[in-house]
């Protein structure tokens, strides 16, 4: 640079001052702003007001309803008063009485229904109960009489009542008002613990009080469920039913499912679109909220569901608390407003229930937080202002930097750089340390080309700037990619041969990065990198010639199978997934063929192991007649079964003339036995076409190897192609087969338990375990048999049902679901018997259920009989039982009767059905009585599915039932409706009587 002399300023001075003016001014305005006018904490009490107010309005409305629609029970409270008091009279009774006449409460009941309904419509509850002071069910102490009624979506009613259930009750209630049961009915009332509130809070406050009025005692129950058992959360309000004299006949009161109430309190925008929550509570006396109902999206992403307590964490502004999410860690803003659900001077007056209104205060405060946003943008626009001001003041020092600039750009790249001077003193230190790092720049450059050269590695490479028509390229770069006759001036190449060069070159990519292409009458591997920035791009070559070679040979002895020297699976499967890839245009018409050898066991078994693997040798070499270059694979599946890929023919007659040629090759040849004997080739193919039978690899092998199958079962010794017709025609029986192998493995069964009951007592004997499989292609225990005879299986289910049935016995009995004392009617397969070590197994893990298990005997012309009485002598010698089965459908069955020695007989349900009207199938029943009664043969018949076929039966003298109307088998032994006990009880008493 010259050495004239002048003076030089700094950039940071001539900047600093104005913007430290700006800056100022700026941080003034901003603290004027915010500091003095109060805006934001105007913003956030209006906030706080608008969720006190929001929350006022829905508890009034809440309230209203609670107390004028859903608890205003004073006029049907004073109709049931009058039913029960003109059902006392009528029975000559007191109210005394109804703590001992279950059957006189049953009848007010029944009376006192229609009267619900009709209020239970009005009232847009979703259930009412009455429960008297009084026995529920005789015999049976602590139960109460009582109707439950439910509706579980009070807003829509049916004109038949079709919506409406009963959840507590007498049957007769169900059909005198055309309800159907709950599924969780009870015919009584019975309180424990959880829900006993309901109950006896009103009823022993009207007993310890001295109004006379019902209402003062009404009681708002915090949310219970009926039963363990019964998902159904509701919340009650009751109150008692007072006599003339004071006393208590009974509760009346209303419930509301925690759901409905729910849905209700979503019903407006706060809490249905996510801003809020409104959570229905009693106030504790620590201050915190006990949880009735909680709504609203906002609750569940803030709390867990099995909160119970809502804690108010700092002191009030009026009625607003704070409270920190249980689940989320978010501090909400709590409105909190009491409920005025009782009268002064009322019994439970001192419970506080609330409506609490929540938002994240995050949410609540949004728009505060907006506010300072836009005083934030406003300072930055101020800013931005000042920016633009150091920029117009700055302008007189930017020129010279642009001039620097320029130079750099035109300097000729490779050479060293001179810049003049621009008179600021940074500007100047840095165009110095710019020539310094360019001639430092060159030196290295000459270095690292040195180094490259005395290490022998190949090395290419180029740099393309995205504004230049020019690129550069060192001379490996040239050299790799053997660049003779094109043109370039020492190491630069218009961007357009660069471009040309590159695609050209570059075809054949054999791996990520790497490309192949011949140069020089060689082929050669290049390593190809490139790193991408804004403003230009540096790429490498890497010459890995000799690397990727040696990977190539260690790949090819991987993927060579040791006995036949032809590919592997693995082999197989790589190079067909990258035809069926990228390479997917060169298969053209396509055929993957499957083969197995059909004779490999015999020779082996006859001449060993060395002349079967020789046998498969040859046959591998064998296969090469159906080779082409580029045009197969041929590889060795395993043991004594290969598969072929050949492709790239142009029509599909010109590859199946080549197949045929090739099979008839093969079939000739053969090998030379240890005897001297020449034994040829016999092997089975499958083939299926591509693009015809299947586009995918996958389902071309699925195909082959059906075909393969096919003719191996049909015609061994042939080649046959794919028929879609026939594998649609068998696809079942595939799927199937495999979803009985799948059954087997993972044992996917379980049992149900269909209820047998004594015609004696009326009540349950015990279960007959039925197999239910869990695989959807096996739609039931028949399709399971059937499949596993065809498959020579059997042996399997008979394991199974005995293991997984004795086991699913052990899991009901440990649960509580199942008596220890149950009979356990077992279906055993009459063909097969477990071996010793089954046996063993059910003795070792099962001893203590054995003793309960009662063999059925199956009548079957291919009965094995040998098996029948070993595992009859099985079950005798650990304590069990013997039943015959399906009597009257079997071979043979008074022949069965006779020989098999047996503790029960089953009549078929083919002879059950009808048989009040049928007289050949009455005396069958009769006869057989007859016989059983003089052997102390107990008969148990099956299939009863109505009223008359059990009473019919029940007058024969049959010992045990069992049917539909009975009980269904469910995977939870179900017990005997008390209705069904009463029913075969009376009907015993009455044939006793006649």
């Amino acid at each position: 640079m010259a050495n004239k002399k002048k003076r030089k300023s700094s950039i940071f001075i001539r900047v600093l001052l104005p913007l430290i003016a700006i800056v100022g001014l700026t941080i003034a305005l901003l603290v004027v702003s915010l500091n003095f006018g109060g805006a934001f904490q105007n913003l956030r009490v209006n906030a706080l007001d608008m969720l006190e107010e929001r929350t006022q309005s829905r508890s009034r409305s809440l309230e209203y309803d609670m107390i004028n629609r859903w608890s205003n029970l004073e006029s049907t409270a004073d109709t049931v008063q009058g039913i029960i008091r003109r059902k006392l009279r009528a029975a000559g009774a007191e109210a005394e009485d109804m703590k001992t006449n279950a059957a006189l409460n049953a009848e007010i009941m029944l009376e006192v229904a229609p009267t619900l309904v009709s209020r239970l419509r009005a009232g847009g509850t979703t259930g009412i109960f009455v429960v008297l002071n009084g026995i529920g069910v005789a015999g049976q102490e602590n139960t109460w009489s009582g109707v439950y009624l439910r509706d579980s979506d009070p807003t829509t009613n049916t004109a038949a009542n079709s919506d409406i259930l009963l959840v507590r009750g007498m049957p007769p209630v169900s059909r005198a008002l055309g309800v159907s049961l709950d599924s969780y009915w009870a015919a009584s009332c019975v309180f424990d613990e959880y829900n006993r509130d309901v109950f006896f809070k009103p009823m022993e406050a009207a007993l310890e009080g001295t109004s006379d009025e019902a209402m003062h005692y009404g009681y708002w129950c915090m949310p219970f469920q009926l039963n363990k058992n019964n998902p159904v959360t509701v919340m009650t309000y009751s109150m008692p039913i007072l006599d003339q004299d004071g006393g208590v006949l009974g509760v009346i009161g209303v419930d509301m499912s925690v759901s409905h109430l729910t849905s209700l309190l979503t019903a407006d925008t706060f809490s249905r679109e996510a801003l809020g929550s409104y959570v229905l509570g009693m106030r504790q006396e620590d201050g915190s909220i006990r949880v009735a109902c909680a709504a609203g999206t906002s609750y569940k992403q803030n709390f867990h569901a099995e909160d119970s307590l809502l804690t108010l964490q700092t002191e009030p502004e009026d009625n607003i608390f704070s409270v920190t999410g249980s689940r989320s860690g978010t501090n909400l803003c709590a409105a909190v407003i009491p409920l005025e659900l009782y009268d002064s001077n009322t019994a439970f007056e001192g419970d506080q229930w609330v409506l609490v209104g929540m938002q994240p205060a995050e949410s609540l405060m949004a728009f505060s937080r907006q506010f300072q946003r836009t005083a934030i943008i406003a300072v930055v626009a101020a800013l931005l202002g000042s920016v633009l001001v150091a920029a117009i003041a700055s302008s007189n020092m930017v020129r010279p930097i642009t001039r620097l600039v320029r130079q750099v750009r035109e300097a000729e790249p490779g050479s060293e750089i001179s810049l003049r001077e621009t008179n600021i003193a940074e500007i100047d230190a840095l165009a110095g340390a710019i020539e310094t790092m360019n001639h430092n720049a060159l030196e290295e450059s000459a270095r690292f080309a040195t180094i490259m050269q005395m290490t022998g590695m190949r090395v290419g490479v180029f740099e393309l700037k995205k504004n230049d028509d020019t690129v550069f390229c060192s001379p490996g770069f040239f050299e790799l990619l053997d660049c003779a006759g094109i043109p370039h001036t020492n190491d630069r190449i218009s961007r357009e041969a660069f471009r040309q060069l590159m695609f050209d070159r570059f075809t054949d990519e054999v791996d990520e990065n790497i490309w192949r292409f011949q140069t020089k009458g060689q082929t050669l591997y290049l390593s190809y990198r490139q790193v991408e920035h804004d403003e230009f791009i540096v790429g490498t070559l890497l010459d890995v010639t000799e690397e990727i070679e040696t990977r190539m040979e260690l790949e090819r002895a991987r993927d060579i199978d040791a006995l036949t020297g032809i590919l592997n699976r693995r082999a197989f499967a790589r190079m067909t997934q990258d035809l069926f890839g990228r390479r997917r245009d060169t298969l053209k018409t396509a055929a993957l063929v499957m083969v197995d050898l059909d004779n490999l066991k015999f020779l082996n078994s006859t001449y060993g192991h060395d002349t079967g693997d020789n046998f498969i040798r040859a046959f591998a070499h064998a296969l090469g007649v159906f080779e082409k270059e580029n045009q197969s694979i041929v590889a060795r599946r395993s043991g004594d079964e290969f598969y072929m890929l050949l492709y790239g023919y142009e029509s599909r007659g010109e590859l199946e003339e080549h197949i045929h040629q090739a099979w008839q090759q093969v079939s000739t040849q053969g090998v030379v036995l240890p005897d001297g004997s020449f034994y040829r080739f016999r092997a089975s193919g499958g083939m299926a076409w591509y693009p015809e039978d299947a586009s995918t690899l996958s389902k071309l092998l699925h195909y082959a190897d059906f075909a393969m199958y096919k003719v191996k079962q049909d015609a061994k010794g042939n080649l046959q192609e794919f028929d879609s017709a026939l594998f649609n025609e068998e696809s079942y029986l595939i799927d199937a087969r495999a979803a009985l192998d799948r059954m087997i493995d993972n044992q996917l069964l379980h049992f149900a338990y269909q209820p047998i009951v004594s015609v004696e007592t009326g009540d349950l004997w015990g279960y007959e375990l039925l197999m239910r499989p869990d695989v959807p292609e096996l739609k039931s225990a028949g399709a399971v048999l059937r499949l596993a005879k065809e498959q020579g299986k059997l042996h399997h289910i008979e394991r199974l049902t005995w293991f997984c049935g004795l086991e699913s016995v052990r899991l009901m009995t440990e649960r509580g679901l199942m008596g220890k004392d149950m009979k356990l009617f077992i279906n055993s397969i009459a063909s097969q018997k477990m071996d010793l070590v089954e046996r063993q197994h059910v003795i070792d893990c099962y001893t203590d259920l054995l003793p309960q298990v009662v063999l059925e005997v199956t009548e079957a012309e291919d009965n094995n009989m040998d098996y029948t009485r070993r595992k009859m002598k099985f079950i005798r010698d650990n304590g069990g039982e013997v039943a015959i089965d399906d009597y009257g459908t079997g071979y043979n069955s008074e022949l069965a009767l006779v020989d098999i020695p047996c503790e029960y007989v089953k009549v078929d349900a083919s002879f059950v059905r009808d048989v009040h009207k049928d007289a050949n199938k009455q005396a069958l029943v009769k006869n057989l009585m007859s016989y059983a009664k003089t052997r102390g043969i107990a008969v148990l018949a099956e299939g009863v599915e109505t009223r008359d076929e059990m009473e019919t039966l029940i007058s024969f003298g049959v010992d045990y039932l069992q049917g539909f109307y009975l009980g269904m088998p469910r995977e939870k032994p179900q017990q005997v409706l008390p209705g069904i006990r009463m029913e075969i009880r009376n009907m015993v008493w009455k044939m006793q009587n006649s």
